[in-house]
Formats: C-alpha cells, structure tokens, sequence
C-alpha cells in the first residue's frame, strides 16, 4: 500500500529536481561566462536551498550580461569544459542560455500549477 510520503516523493522530487536544472546550470555558466570559472558540483538538498541558488546565479547572471561590451559580445568565449560554447559569439550562447532558463522556469511552473490544482 502507498503512503502519504510515497505519494509526495514522486512531486517532491520532479519539483526538487527541475529547480536543480534551472538552478545549476545557470550558476554554473554565470561563473563560466562572468566568473571566477568555478563549477557547482553539489545541489542543496531542499527547494528553498535551491531557489537560494536560482537567485544568487540569477543576479551573477543578469550582472554579466550587462557588464558585457559590445565587442565582448561579437567574440566567441569559452564556456564549462565540453561545451561548444567557443565556436559561437557570446550574443548566441546568451540567447541560448536565455531560452533554457525560460524552457526550464516553464517547467517549474507548471509543476507548481499543476500541484496547486490538486
């Protein structure tokens, strides 16, 4: 028979891991991009540490895009190890990093929607 935890754990979960995929990879490619180019390797363990991360790499985030120059914006610039990040202008690997966090925050959303309705 399911418990009540068994029944949350399948949400909590998805909710708890869909911040960690908003939140990591943003933290990471702010420190990347704008950075000291050190990596997140480890995701707090509850949402509101996560949504802790999701701000802090947000606000990195939005800082380096506006510090950025024009010419900044014209040239390739390396990313995390492996990524393809260096054949692209900067302006390309922003908009691409733009479109994953609202992809992801889209996802978040409608878990939460879909929790509430419940």
């Amino acid at each position: 028979m399911l418990t009540a935890e068994d029944l949350h754990e399948q949400l909590s979960w998805y909710w708890e891991w869909r911040l960690g995929h908003l939140a990591v990879p943003l933290a990471d490619r702010a420190s990347a991009h704008f950075g000291d180019r050190t990596w997140t390797t480890a995701l707090p363990e509850a949402a509101d540490g996560l949504l802790a991360l999701i701000d802090v790499a947000y606000g990195e985030w939005s800082a380096g895009v506006l510090s950025a120059s024009p010419d900044r914006l014209g040239r390739a610039h390396q990313g995390p190890p492996g990524s393809s990040n260096e054949r692209y202008p900067l302006w390309a690997v922003l908009l691409h990093i733009n479109a994953e966090v609202i992809h992801h925050g889209a996802e978040v959303a409608l878990l939460r929607d879909l929790y509430r309705t419940r």
